[in-house]
């Protein structure tokens, strides 16, 4: 990961609205909830956290500046390993979600 490198940082928000829809596969009821939005890498710090340029429009964080420590960030290997693992029981769903995640790895440098 270098300076320029388009990746993904961990945001963590709460739903509250136990009667909507929130993702495919869907999320039902409320509580915490785990997304990841793209950002920007801009330089590693001497302590070993990133700090990224939220680059994710539509997102509350798009145009934000934020430090984050390695463990909250994945990168396009990290998200391509994700397109090739087992990751749902049914069929159709994992299928879904590798596709999720391969879409997600074309876009990340």
């Amino acid at each position: 990961m270098k300076p320029g490198d388009l990746v993904q940082i961990r945001q963590k928000d709460f739903l509250h609205d136990a009667l909507r829809t929130y993702s495919d596969p869907p999320i039902h009821g409320p509580g915490p909830i785990e997304l990841w939005i793209y950002a920007r890498v801009q330089e590693t710090l001497a302590d070993g956290r990133v700090r990224v340029l939220v680059e994710h429009p539509g997102n509350r964080e798009h145009g934000s500046e934020k430090f984050v420590h390695p463990e909250e960030i994945r990168t396009k290997a990290d998200v391509e390993k994700l397109a090739a693992s087992q990751l749902h029981t049914n069929p159709q769903w994992n299928a879904k979600l590798q596709e999720h995640h391969r879409i997600q790895a074309d876009r990340l440098t």
